[in-house]
């Protein structure tokens, strides 16, 4: 029988967390804390073993839909050491049902990083979170990593040096959040990126920066700059053993410099200095599918940085999650959402 229970200790949540292979940001107990922040309610329930040890834990989001309904979200989980039986998961899927940010919820919706049973009512939908994503192995030394980028990629690292372009890691991030925001913001429209509010960003890093806690997050900001003036810019999330790009934005105008690239080399090296294993470098494109072209000229410039088929010479991991899927509480009011998502869409960024 599945141990059950509703967690709010944040260095034992934290702590089973940073046990797992490329940790994820999005179940860390700071995660929990910013959509708070954002007006979401959640609840977080870790699962025990038969002899109380912790072995797997879920942070669960409830977000809000218009005519006072929800869905509840459950990002890169559950995690689990082990595998769920059948009947484990159906104690689970029950169990959730019964919290108290469940009564008006018409389905729940897994962005899995594990492969989870099947259920009857599940439904397969377009991942929220990127089907794919890169990492970049930053237990290599840095000449080995060199070596294996792509000549275009090495090239451009050198020629943002020759421009005398520097990074800077910053130490109150707050202060850069203008210049940042407008970056983004510039990047964003062009490359058709969803945007958020700038206040949306100053909460990521009042939430997610030095957290004391051993097990806590950490994030900084990186700017690449040509005497004081600001080409680049991109908010890294530290957790567990992964450094985590979240968002970013350069100057289009200056992109001659390729200051992007330098940015991202002086990232890595910086968390390899600080014993991160992997640099989590976001979303790549895979088959690229209609929903994922934007992602094109993006993952060519990600995958620039690592060799990816080289067997033990790899210095990148291509990470394909398995499918999101929503399981049905209320198929009337899922069809509803499903015809009225778009709108759904300019509504979420309006209350972010």
């Amino acid at each position: 029988m599945l141990a059950i229970h509703e967690a709010d200790n944040q260095s034992n949540w934290n702590e089973f967390l940073c046990s797992q292979e490329r940790t994820q940001l999005l179940q860390s107990y700071e995660w929990g804390e910013l959509q708070k922040k954002l007006n979401h309610k959640i609840t977080r329930l870790a699962f025990y073993n038969s002899e109380q040890k912790m072995n797997g834990c879920g942070l669960f989001i409830q977000q809000s839909l218009p005519l006072s309904k929800s869905y509840l979200y459950c990002p890169r989980g559950v995690i689990l050491n082990e595998n769920l039986n059948e009947s484990s998961w159906n104690e689970l899927l029950q169990y959730i049902t019964k919290l108290d940010i469940a009564p008006k919820a018409i389905f729940l919706r897994f962005d899995p990083s594990l492969n989870m049973p099947t259920v009857d009512n599940g439904y397969v939908v377009a991942s929220t979170q990127p089907a794919s994503e890169l990492f970049v192995k930053l237990n290599i030394s840095e000449s080995n990593l060199l070596n294996h980028m792509s000549s275009k990629a090495r090239y451009n690292i050198n020629l943002s040096q020759r421009h005398n372009i520097s990074v800077i890691t910053s130490n109150e991030p707050l202060e850069n959040l203008d210049i940042f925001y407008k970056l983004i913001l510039s990047s964003g429209q062009r490359n058709k990126f969803r945007i958020y509010t700038k206040k949306y960003y100053g909460q990521i890093i009042q939430t997610l920066t030095n957290n004391k806690n051993k097990y806590g997050t950490d994030l900084k900001m990186f700017v690449a700059q040509q005497n004081k003036n600001i080409l680049a810019t991109a908010l890294i999330a530290f957790f567990g053993d992964t450094a985590t790009y979240l968002h970013g934005g350069f100057d289009f105008s200056k992109r001659n410099l390729m200051a992007p690239y330098l940015l991202h080399w002086e990232i890595m090296k910086h968390s390899k200095n600080l014993s991160y294993k992997y640099y989590n470098f976001g979303g790549v494109s895979k088959n690229t599918p209609n929903h994922e072209l934007k992602l094109q000229s993006l993952t060519k410039f990600k995958t620039g940085f690592v060799s990816l088929n080289q067997g033990e010479q790899n210095t990148g991991l291509s990470i394909d999650y398995p499918p999101s899927f929503d399981i049905i509480y209320n198929k009337y009011w899922y069809n509803i959402y499903k015809l009225v998502r778009p709108i759904n869409k300019v509504f979420q960024r309006m209350t972010h």
